[in-house]
């Protein structure tokens, strides 16, 4: 085999090498990155309870056993720790070889400007390090230890809690230099992007940018052309008469930023980055001239085998990386999961960003509209239905409600059986608007009943505004959101009379006075009554836009002979208010409200009312 021969197989060799050592790298930072967004998230409930409490409570070495737990598992950070926005350190667990431990006594000192710029960081960003020796008490520690800091921000609802901050054994990356060095032709290391030596076959080249002692050994030295080569170029192989050089960077950057920036092409320019490596192969004309058999033969035996290795190394990453993925979708599905049962709506009324974000007894306290609404006869129709059944037909009726009522603004807070409460957080006329399209839509869904076989449904709607408490209630083992209050109690109370006065919608005047145009619904006063226990009457309307067309000309046709009956029954007058009830019953047969009160008129007319009447029932 000659020698040109010779050369295209060092170089085809040397290069799997360092596209592997690439890939290794690559598989390390992508794991890194994944394990600080997973802690961060799950470390805001630590530091929330950590301003709140004192840090002896039970709950905190619940937390340090989580850590040391996951710190044994991984195997890679030699130190994690938290820190306040002052730079306190509140919790530091050391890798302690093997048996991780929580630091009674807190040794932590962090550099001021890496500091600074670990609090610059906002939500998603990351802080990394240049390669560093460990230290101990202001002594580095020997054997040397190197590690990578990794910083990520604790936020919670866009207010930063504290920083993150981990310390990366070094070795779990360079070790693999060392299986490829202890048979690989010439040379292979590890430069910082001065030329600094972080890992050679040389050992006392190394750290030379930390040990003032080594402080002028650097690649540029021995190769100073080359190294302008590989400074200025992403990577590369050239041959000279020096021998055969073969490169790479690796920009941990590109795995610490933002997503939009990850798609930042690279230049072939070393200025790319904060901190970035190169990863340089050395083969001196001494090993290429060699007896070029041997040299082939020595190359086979040393390639199958260390390729062999790597090749399962990358085998065994890709596997941890495709669990990890695995482990974090199935979190984020469980998130959603559990979302489902939190209206996403409620979180922002509480002004909460995540599900995890609520905590018990959160409240607050707002003008909302909310409406009740229930199925006429459901205990009657579930008895004739198996469990299967009513589940189905439950599912299939909420399905129709629920995307009216998102459309216009509101969403469900809760299902009661048959019955639904629904929260308009920004209008009233949301709420009237829902509840009018809701019938129309439950008319066609009546005719696919009636067409299935089954008989059509009747839902009755109570709408009330006013002031409410959102918030949670309940355990710390179960709780719910809910809405209290007595806007509450009065908008479930108004929905039980529609089956009184056996109508489709009835509204409060809160609402009816809140519409900013009442005049293009079809409404008419029907009732002032009185709730138990408070001295406001309130004043009721029925909105009659869900009759059919007919039903709705024959009541606007009545209509100012209803509001003089009412107008009549309220000052006494019976006999007169009676005498237009009737007629408005023959202007309109189907109406249900007169009737109600040609009954009230003659129960009054012989057993009168006293002094103190003003037309208003007790609810």
């Amino acid at each position: 085999m000659d020698l040109e021969n010779d050369k295209a197989f060092a170089k085809g060799h040397i290069t799997n090498h360092i596209n592997a050592l690439n890939q290794i790298a690559t598989n390390e930072l992508q794991t890194i990155v994944s394990d600080l967004l997973f802690l961060s998230e799950h470390s805001v409930e630590y530091q929330e309870h950590r301003i709140d409490h004192h840090s002896s409570e039970p709950l905190f070495e619940a937390e340090a056993k989580y850590y040391i737990a996951f710190s044994k598992n991984r195997k890679i950070y030699d130190q994690i720790r938290f820190l306040t926005t002052n730079g306190v350190t509140t919790l530091q667990i050391n890798y302690n070889q093997g048996h991780p431990e929580k630091l009674s006594k807190l040794d932590f000192e962090l550099n001021s400007a890496e500091f600074a710029e670990m609090n610059k960081l906002e939500v998603g960003e990351i802080y990394y390090s240049s390669f560093k020796l460990s230290m101990q008490q202001e002594m580095i520690e020997h054997p040397f230890k190197p590690i990578i800091q990794f910083g990520v921000p604790i936020f919670k609802e866009n207010q930063k809690m504290g920083i993150l901050l981990v310390n990366y054994l070094g070795n779990s990356f360079l070790k693999y230099f060392d299986q490829i060095l202890a048979d690989a032709p010439g040379e292979l290391m590890l430069l910082n992007s001065e030329g600094f030596w972080i890992k050679s076959s040389r050992p006392e080249d190394e750290w030379g940018f930390i040990l003032k002692c080594r402080a002028h050994r650097q690649f540029q030295t021995d190769f100073p052309e080359e190294w302008q080569h590989i400074a200025n170029h992403q990577s590369g192989q050239f041959f000279n008469d020096k021998g055969l050089f073969t490169f790479s960077t690796i920009y941990p950057h590109l795995y610490t930023q933002r997503s939009a920036q990850l798609e930042t092409t690279i230049s072939n320019s070393a200025e790319v980055g904060q901190h970035h490596w190169k990863i340089v192969s050395y083969i001196p004309p001494t090993i290429l001239y060699a007896n070029s058999r041997k040299f082939f033969n020595r190359l086979i035996i040393i390639y199958i085998p260390l390729m062999i290795a790597i090749g399962i190394g990358c085998l065994i990453l890709s596997f941890i990386n495709r669990r990890r993925k695995l482990a974090e979708r199935r979190l984020k599905e469980q998130y959603i999961s559990y979302a489902r049962f939190v209206p996403e709506e409620f979180l922002k009324l509480l002004n909460k960003n995540r599900l995890t974000d609520i905590r018990l007894a959160d409240h607050i306290q707002q003008e909302i509209t909310l409406f009740f609404s229930d199925i006429r006869s459901y205990t009657q129709l579930s008895e004739s239905m198996s469990p299967k059944e009513t589940f189905h037909f439950l599912n299939t009726y909420f399905k129709e409600v629920d995307p009216v009522i998102q459309k216009n603004s509101g969403f469900i807070d809760k299902f009661i059986g048959d019955a639904i409460m629904a929260i308009f957080p920004q209008s009233p006329l949301d709420a009237l608007s829902s509840v009018i399209e809701i019938k129309h839509q439950l008319d066609i869904y009546n005719e696919g009943r009636k067409n299935a076989g089954y008989s059509a449904i009747q839902v009755g709607f109570g709408l009330h505004c006013g002031e409410v408490t959102l918030g949670t209630v309940g355990t710390l083992h179960r709780m719910q959101t809910t809405v209290i209050g007595d806007t509450v109690n009065l908008a479930s109370r108004i929905e039980s009379l529609t089956k009184v006065f056996k109508v489709d919608i009835i509204l409060s005047d809160c609402v009816y006075d809140r519409l900013p145009d009442n005049h293009h619904f079809n409404i008419r006063e029907i009732d002032t009554v009185r709730v138990r226990g408070k001295q406001t009457p309130v004043i009721l309307y029925e909105a009659f836009d869900t009759n059919s067309l007919a039903t709705i000309a024959r009541k606007q046709q009545g209509l100012p002979l209803f509001r003089q009956a009412i107008t009549d029954y309220k000052a006494g007058h019976f006999k007169e208010a009676m005498d237009l009830f009737s007629q408005c019953q023959a202007l309109c047969p189907e109406d249900s409200i007169p009737p109600i009160y040609i009954k009230r008129c003659n129960a009054l007319l012989r057993v009168p009312p006293g002094p103190d009447w003003a037309g208003i029932s007790t609810l």
